[in-house]
């Protein structure tokens, strides 16, 4: 990769380190670390291409230098001297000098762009965020074998969001199985009860989703529970849009229960995915119009089969028997259905 091309990614790494900083997400509030920790890797590569380029800039120079020094036309060398290649020299310092030019445009833009000279500064940072967060992921371990039992009923208690959603066994089954699939620490040492139970709803929201109706009455309520009365909002507070913090106080005054997110960034994908809620299939990053293409797409294929007339006869049919089209249809529909399938016989069309 060229250094044009790493100067460009690092201009839009630190685009991305700069909204990180500004924007957090209350459902992967520790996202915009990791993103930050990510980056350390990619500056300390473009740091070592800047260096090894810098490097080559000097050994080039040196050629060069030494190309100047050479009387090229002295013939009067004593016989049995060291043969140089005078011309091979010269076309090497005439490379050389070449050489140096096309480095300088990009290592200049590097420089004034301030990403050499603060490559130290933000690898410092960096390492800053990453040991903090080094010192957040100590907080969780796996849970042992034996705490199963504790732990589930920590977690399946009444009252809560599982208990809501889904009778005793099929709630704990439900959780054992995920507790069971995790490979990620995500049991708080400190607060394991805590742990079980945010895990537990987020296994129990995926249930509901997958086992209630669309806009159940009951889904609905319960799921104001975990993430909050998002009815009745007269306005949005301007603050939430630049502010972070303010942004995440508005979520739990609405009612969003923190604790759903208070998990590693690792550990929360992999919790939300077993639970069925991964959202990255359907993820549209910005100015990808052929994504949006394939979601729309996905989309009008399933609508184009729910409007299927014999699947819809076949479903009316089953509820309010073979005379539906009578008396379930608006007034004036089914004439006018009837009018236009004869018009199209009369031109000859299928029937």
């Amino acid at each position: 990769m060229s250094v044009d091309d790493y100067m460009k990614r690092m201009l839009a790494d630190n685009a991305a380190m700069q909204r990180a900083a500004r924007v957090a997400n209350p459902l992967g509030q520790h996202r915009s670390i990791l993103d930050a920790i990510s980056m350390q890797d990619r500056f300390s590569e473009i740091d070592r291409i800047s260096r090894k380029i810098a490097g080559l800039g000097a050994i080039d120079q040196k050629l060069l230098d030494a190309a100047k020094g050479i009387n090229i036309i002295d013939t009067a060398r004593p016989t049995g001297a060291l043969n140089l290649d005078i011309a091979g020299i010269g076309a090497l310092a005439a490379g050389a000098a070449d050489h140096l030019k096309l480095l300088a445009s990009p290592l200049d833009d590097l420089r004034n762009f301030g990403a050499v000279g603060n490559l130290a500064s933000m690898r410092g940072d960096i390492l800053a965020m990453k040991g903090a967060y080094a010192g957040y992921t100590d907080r969780f371990r796996l849970p042992a074998h034996d705490e199963m039992d504790r732990l589930a009923k920590a977690a399946l208690g009444a009252g809560s969001v599982a208990s809501h959603l889904a009778d005793a066994a099929t709630a704990s089954n439900g959780f054992t199985a995920a507790v069971q699939s995790m490979h990620t620490p995500w049991l708080l040492h400190d607060n394991i009860a805590q742990s079980a139970r945010a895990f537990a709803e987020i296994q129990a929201i995926g249930h509901g989703l997958r086992n209630f109706a669309p806009f159940d009455a009951a889904l609905s309520d319960t799921l104001r529970l975990s993430l909050g009365d998002w009815r009745n909002i007269p306005s949005f507070p301007p603050a939430i849009f630049d502010n972070a913090v303010a942004r995440s106080e508005f979520y739990v005054a609405r009612g969003f229960n923190p604790d759903l997110t208070e998990f590693t960034a690792e550990a929360f994908d992999e919790t939300t995915t077993i639970a069925g809620l991964d959202a990255q299939e359907y993820s549209e990053p910005a100015g990808d119009e052929e994504t949006g293409l394939v979601r729309t797409n996905r989309a009008h294929d399933r609508l184009l089969r729910f409007e299927r007339r014999a699947f819809i006869d076949r479903l009316m049919t089953a509820e309010f028997g073979v005379a539906w089209t009578k008396h379930q249809t608006p007034p004036g529909m089914l004439d006018s259905r009837k009018n236009a399938k004869q018009a199209a016989k009369e031109r000859g069309g299928a029937d």
